[in-house]
């Protein structure tokens, strides 16, 4: 068994899907993950959503999908997987061979064949399992939003911009009260797996040179069923993850957000301000953060990622939060 000393350094950092709108995204991540590393805070864990849209996507077909009969659904889930290739194709991987020039071509096709191979994966799911309740379904469909996301970035990062990942499934970490709930942070039993699990793949993240990707929003419940959290769901996961890793002696110096509004604001902004990125605080509160995000129209974080980054009300320590603009990776609020 690993036993790690107080002076285990790990920072975590969530880049949330509407950051990953596009083909350009996978260069913004390039130089978020090059800065990442060149901070030198020991290991780091990315977490990250699935792509702009696709979370919405996924659940209006799994819906479409789940009132089909049997022999409906065999006959069609197949091009319903193909439409979805085709658009990820399209949006996130064809811009790239303007965009990277000639003597990437054949690592951009490799991508687009990879996009393919892994929603041909999406309708063995849409298939459904004889029996199965729905929300396990759905779970498992949702997931896959995720796992498609994080593979096809980590495949492009490596390949097409020579930026290497590791990556650890979500699932392997995170434990969850039941099949599509949110991480329950009142629920003892969970969190205690979660470090649990943490623990045994601590050699991982001790001996890692490279930054992790880990999926947002999905995890297992504890009979091992696949789960997925509410939406906006990986801020949670970011935060959760790091709570593990403090309950068990690591140093975390922060947790970042990357969003496309890089800042907090106390009052509800005004469009010049949302438009410009002007006044922001420059610190603040935790326990300010959440009245804020409890009033606010648009939520800069997860109400229970703040509550679990807050101690969850058990005397934990409090753990740091960045928000940071995603686009140039300035830090405009940090929160304590």
């Amino acid at each position: 068994m690993y036993n790690h000393t107080q002076s285990s350094k790990i920072a975590f950092f969530k880049i949330g899907g509407s950051c990953l709108v596009g083909a350009e995204s996978f260069y913004q991540m390039v130089l978020r993950i090059r800065e990442i590393v060149r901070e030198k805070q020991g290991t780091s864990i990315i977490t990250l959503s699935a792509f702009s849209g696709m979370t919405t996507a996924l659940e209006e077909l799994f819906e479409k999908v789940w009132d089909m009969s049997p022999k409906m659904r065999e006959n069609n889930v197949g091009n319903e997987s193909h439409n979805l290739a085709v658009n990820i194709r399209q949006k996130y991987v064809i811009p790239l061979y303007s965009m990277t020039g000639a003597n990437k071509r054949s690592a951009v096709l490799a991508s687009e064949a990879e996009v393919d191979r892994l929603c041909s994966e999406l309708s063995s799911r849409l298939l459904m399992r004889e029996g199965e309740r729905k929300d396990i379904s759905k779970a498992r469909v949702l997931a896959f939003g995720e796992e498609c996301s994080v593979a096809i970035t980590r495949f492009v990062l490596e390949h097409v911009y020579n930026t290497s990942c590791d990556y650890l499934h979500a699932s392997k970490l995170i434990t969850t009260e039941d099949v599509h709930k949110g991480y329950c942070i009142d629920n003892t039993i969970a969190m205690s797996s979660t470090e649990q699990k943490v623990k045994l793949y601590a050699p991982v993240f001790a001996t890692s040179i490279r930054p992790v990707l880990i999926e947002g929003f999905i995890g297992e419940n504890m009979h091992h069923k696949q789960t997925v959290l509410e939406r906006e769901g990986s801020d949670v996961t970011a935060a959760a993850l790091a709570r593990a890793f403090v309950n068990l002696g690591w140093d975390v110096p922060f947790v970042r957000y990357y969003k496309n509004v890089g800042g907090v604001w106390k009052h509800e902004p005004s469009p010049e301000e949302i438009a410009q990125g002007d006044g922001f605080e420059e610190r603040i509160m935790l326990r300010d953060l959440l009245g804020i995000t409890l009033k606010a129209k648009q939520k800069i974080l997860h109400p229970d990622a703040i509550r679990v980054l807050m101690g969850n009300g058990l005397g934990q320590p409090r753990i740091p939060v960045q928000i940071a603009l995603f686009s140039t990776g300035v830090v405009g609020t940090k929160i304590y």
